[in-house]
């Protein structure tokens, strides 16, 4: 899914007619600077610790010095969870997480396209020991909310991984000095809206959208990516070709797109 920077929307990217019925996309890369997408549970990347294994992954094992606003916001260094073993180690080797040196800062902030404004709100940074343990999987050293963050983590290696909604984008980082890093979602805000004739809106009771994900080779069928989502909700999403299924009232009126 693609957009333009800024707050103007494309719309029409999917206008299509089932039984008097028309469903319109909007999409933008730049609407997080008016508002977040909203969070409910089973938008949450990885509830249960795990690293989602469709991130975009990056590498940082330096930095500028810190600058900007931000808070420290330390993370809970006794938080467990899981995390997948398949993750991308490129960009040197690992620096052991040294527990007994004090604590630098870390800042981490996030856009939606390499030249988008600093996400405010709306995502979920968890941090991860990149050494696996004993059930292959990643410890999880801490998890914070918010926009940018302040974070104090021993000097050693981490995966950091930040979810916008349903986007999100992996780093690897290598804290030795105070500094800060940029993570790129490649993402954008989706925002589907059902209309009978040319500008009727239909009640949002009355409507639902799935979402399901842009289709792989070899896939026999498409992960349904979000289910049942109302009318109206900005959804946040990677970059891709989404199939988007329209389902109306109990009339059985349904629409189908492929969105960009």
């Amino acid at each position: 899914m693609t957009g333009r920077t800024g707050n103007t929307w494309l719309r029409a990217l999917a206008a299509l007619a089932c039984a008097g019925l028309l469903m319109a996309a909007a999409v933008d890369s730049g609407i997080a600077k008016a508002k977040a997408p909203p969070a409910p549970a089973s938008a949450t990347s990885g509830d249960d610790g795990d690293m989602p294994q469709d991130a975009g992954s990056g590498d940082d094992t330096g930095g500028d010095d810190m600058d900007g606003p931000g808070s420290d916001e330390p993370v809970d260094a006794g938080a467990e969870g899981g995390g997948a073993s398949q993750i991308d180690k490129s960009g040197g080797p690992d620096v052991p997480i040294d527990v007994k040196a004090p604590p630098v800062a870390i800042r981490l902030s996030a856009h939606l396209t390499e030249k988008g404004p600093e996400l405010a709100k709306g995502l979920t940074w968890r941090i991860f020991d990149p050494a696996p343990k004993a059930d292959g999987k990643l410890k999880l050293v801490g998890e914070t909310k918010g926009g940018s963050v302040s974070l104090m983590l021993r000097p050693g290696t981490y995966f950091v991984h930040v979810a916008y909604g349903r986007a999100g984008a992996t780093r690897k980082i290598t804290a030795g000095r105070d500094f800060s890093s940029d993570l790129i979602l490649n993402a954008g805000g989706m925002r589907l809206m059902a209309m009978v004739g040319k500008d009727q809106p239909l009640s949002a009771g009355d409507v639902t959208f799935s979402i399901y994900a842009p289709e792989e080779d070899g896939a026999e069928e498409r992960a349904v990516v979000v289910a049942n989502a109302p009318a109206g909700r900005i959804i946040g999403l990677n970059a891709g070709t989404y199939h988007v299924v329209c389902k109306y009232g109990y009339a059985n009126a349904i629409v189908r797109a492929d969105i960009h």
